[in-house]
């Protein structure tokens, strides 16, 4: 049995992962799908104080009191951010890490920063009320079928922009960690062509699903079956 702790994308909730932690389970892993403060289920505590330290701090706290040790690590998008900073943090429960389309931080730097200038056009063209971020339009690439479109736009909630802004705490040393690196190969979105270019750069292991960002929705039994490949592959990496 392995143990998965699951990180939501921007604008998501713990509910994005739920197909692929059903079809984890059924495969006997036990699996986690924490919610960020302000999205999903949590989201009437949104207030303007939420940032990149927030969400840190959630998910250090959630894995302290789950108790979790020798866990696989997955990020999705935006949550590299998060999930990078949390093991980094607490490198001793980490088993391996997976990043899924998921941005590579570094010290320093924003999510703002690392995603480039089509990213501050979307900041600028989707702020409201001064300090949120209403999430975008999803394309045919990323979720073809209309039903499974209204099930995902309709559980959306806005994103503080100050955990676009926010840098990176620290620096985040990968050498430290069993990484793999999954690229969504359908779609020509350039933050995530991007990723996938500096992941293989650092020589991580690459694979590819093909199909647009949102594999949890649109592929969760080809996604599941991948992160069980990696979560149960032996070992050839030992950290320091």
């Amino acid at each position: 049995m392995t143990t998965y702790v699951l990180l939501h994308d921007a604008f998501q909730g713990g509910w994005a992962w739920s197909r692929v932690a059903e079809i984890l389970r059924r495969k006997r892993h036990e699996v986690y799908s924490p919610t960020l403060t302000g999205c999903g289920d949590r989201s009437h505590l949104l207030n303007q104080n939420v940032d990149l330290h927030t969400y840190v701090t959630d998910i250090t706290n959630f894995v302290h009191f789950e108790s979790l040790s020798r866990a696989v690590f997955v990020c999705h998008g935006y949550a590299g951010m998060v999930m990078s900073a949390v093991i980094q943090a607490m490198p001793h429960v980490v088993e391996k890490a997976i990043y899924l389309d998921a941005v590579i931080p570094a010290q320093g730097k924003s999510f703002l920063d690392l995603s480039g200038e089509w990213f501050g056009y979307f900041l600028r063209s989707h702020l409201h009320d001064g300090w949120l971020v209403k999430p975008s339009i999803v394309t045919n690439d990323a979720i073809a079928g209309q039903t499974d479109r209204r099930w995902y736009e309709s559980r959306l909630t806005s994103f503080p922009q100050a955990a676009f802004t926010a840098p990176f705490p620290g620096r985040f040393d990968s050498t430290l960690f069993d990484i793999s690196f999954i690229h969504c190969s359908r779609g020509d979105d350039p933050a995530n062509q991007n990723v996938a270019s500096a992941a293989k750069r650092r020589k991580w292991p690459c694979h590819e699903l093909n199909c647009g960002h949102l594999p949890m929705v649109t592929a969760p039994g080809e996604l599941a079956g991948l992160l069980d490949t990696i979560g149960n592959k032996a070992l050839s990496f030992r950290p320091r």
